[in-house]
């Protein structure tokens, strides 16, 4: 009779409960800001660090009961993919944005509220200098995100699930934390790919790397003012599009697709051997 599989349930409640809980608490501090006085532009950044603090104190509370090391419970080990393979996960990465953000314009014909949003507290330089937004939106989200998405929630699900169905559930949970329908369905590929990446070497490190370089990428372009697309010329863009232009559009989804597979069968071949015995089939065994 073979091992019973452990339950869930929390983690599907966790995915659930995870964006009314930092809603409530960002409001909260929002609410305080707001008496104190403080420019709403303040608001985003002080959002990104209260999302942060509950990201801890929620793994604060779910791990400190286990008996597993904690570095094995939230992947924070050197895994089997080495750092050098950095760029090639960038580039997977890379090719998943455009997909998703190329998807997001057909369907919704202009970029996130939210994006325009991140992109003018950045550039009117009261979110900080260079350095400081680095930090609060791009070095501390990467760790943050990849812990308790990657590192807590589908290390739980692989556990009971099929690894397609535990990526996908947490990069459902990602996508939709990160606020609207139309930024959720941009950033959801680039979630698959990171749940994959974590997946095949059995690490976060990998992942958070490229998730901090994704970030500063958006961060540094934004600070420079070099975006200065608004919100309503990709919707111009997409409605007067010619047939031989949507095919152009498709043609890119489909060249970064190509890209994705064939950075996932690098990667895949470049793992380190694991053992005859997985230390995630391990921590299964043993629950």
């Amino acid at each position: 009779m073979g091992a019973k599989r452990p339950r869930v349930w929390h983690v599907l409640v966790l995915g659930a409960l995870y964006v009314p809980i930092v809603v409530f608490c960002i409001r909260l501090v929002v609410t305080i800001l707001e008496s104190a006085g403080l420019e709403r532009s303040d608001h985003v950044l002080f959002g990104v660090f209260i999302e942060i603090a509950v990201d801890v104190g929620l793994l604060v509370l779910l791990v400190r009961r286990s008996s597993e090391k904690l570095a094995d419970r939230l992947l924070l080990r050197e895994g089997r993919l080495s750092l050098w393979y950095s760029p090639l996960i960038y580039a997977g990465g890379f090719a998943a944005v455009a997909i998703g953000g190329m998807m997001t314009l057909i369907a919704f014909g202009a970029h996130s509220p939210r994006v325009r949003e991140l992109q003018n507290v950045v550039q009117s330089g009261e979110g900080g200098g260079l350095l400081s937004l680095l930090i609060s939106m791009a070095l501390v989200p990467a760790i943050s995100e990849e812990l308790i998405f990657r590192g807590y929630i589908q290390s739980r699900l692989l556990k009971r699930y099929p690894a397609r169905a535990a990526i996908l559930i947490s990069s459902f949970f990602f996508a939709v934390a990160h606020g609207d329908v139309r930024y959720a369905c941009a950033i959801f590929p680039l979630a698959m790919w990171f749940g994959y990446v974590a997946y095949i070497s059995e690490s976060i490190w990998p992942g958070v790397i490229c998730h901090f370089i994704h970030n500063a990428f958006v961060t540094i372009v934004a600070w420079s003012g070099r975006d200065q697309i608004g919100p309503e010329e990709p919707r111009q863009m997409i409605q007067s599009s010619s047939p031989w232009e949507w095919l152009g559009y498709l043609l890119i989804i489909a060249i970064a697709g190509a890209v994705i597979a064939w950075m996932a069968r690098i990667l895949k071949d470049g793992c380190r051997p694991a053992s005859t015995h997985s230390r995630l089939d391990q921590v299964a065994d043993a629950e």
